[in-house]
């Protein structure tokens, strides 16, 4: 069985502390650290709760006993809040570990979140060339795959850049607004034009860039003398992906160097 002082010795290591940083954290002498590393001496029984919140583990973690998992039932309306939390604190771990700074993961991370939150225009991020990257602001928190290689073949993609111009389009944004706003509703080129102002070609060219990309659907009405297109909301879901566009589109519009915690 794992000793206290082998896992107190991988521990540390883990973080890449020397001796005398874990020592300056936990407010003992560095020979402190070396007995009990050497297993010549035990912790004070006071100081174990402090040894683990320095690691972000329980006690029984630190005696090397592996934790039940503790199961929580997540609300649905809970779950974006829980995943953008995780996601503060797995980003916390790296910066600890890089930083060697005294705090939790957890505690970090609830820095990082009211940080974010005073600041709207503050970011963090950790970018691995090799890995893609992770980035959070106050709005959002997104975990990119991609390898460095792979994500440059983006800005070659031409359906990238013509879902891009398609949002560009005033007329595309307006009828999308409608028809979110009215979800129900169906809609020809022409009822919709009426509804948003537009000309009747800027809405039928904007619905078919839509159907395009399913997100309307499209039904030929035979009139005898003449085919009249029909068209429905389809997916709404979708529009998060959308939604994740514009408010990244927004935050580079105007961006600034406002890090609050970032490694690449």
């Amino acid at each position: 069985m794992e000793t206290i002082g082998k896992k107190l010795a991988a521990l540390r290591k883990s973080r890449s502390y020397t001796q005398e940083k874990l020592s300056s954290i936990i407010g003992v002498s560095p020979q402190a650290i070396s007995k009990w590393e050497s297993d010549t001496t035990m912790p004070d029984i006071m100081l174990l709760p402090v040894i683990a919140e320095v690691f972000d583990i329980s006690i029984d973690e630190l005696f090397g006993k592996n934790p039940k998992a503790k199961k929580r039932m997540v609300r649905f309306d809970d779950v974006t809040n829980d995943a953008y939390d995780a996601l503060l604190e797995s980003m916390a771990r790296a910066w600890i570990s890089n930083d060697s700074v005294g705090d939790s993961a957890k505690t970090v991370a609830e820095k990082t979140k009211k940080q974010l939150a005073k600041n709207k225009e503050s970011h963090s991020a950790i970018i691995s060339y090799h890995n893609g990257g992770v980035y959070a602001n106050s709005e959002l928190g997104f975990v990119f795959l991609p390898k460095f290689e792979d994500a440059l073949k983006l800005l070659e993609n031409e359906d990238a850049a013509g879902f891009l111009k398609l949002l560009s389009d005033p007329a595309v944004r307006k009828v999308l607004l409608y028809l979110l706003k009215n979800s129900d509703a169906t809609i020809t080129a022409a009822s919709v034009a009426a509804k948003c102002g537009l000309t009747e070609r800027e809405s039928s060219e904007a619905l078919s860039g839509l159907w395009n990309c399913n997100f309307v659907t499209c039904q030929s009405v035979d009139m005898g003398s003449e085919t009249v297109k029909v068209y429905h909301l389809f997916g709404a879901y979708k529009m998060l992906l959308i939604y994740t566009v514009l408010s990244l589109s927004q935050t580079l519009s105007h961006y600034e160097e406002h890090y609050y915690g970032f490694r690449a």
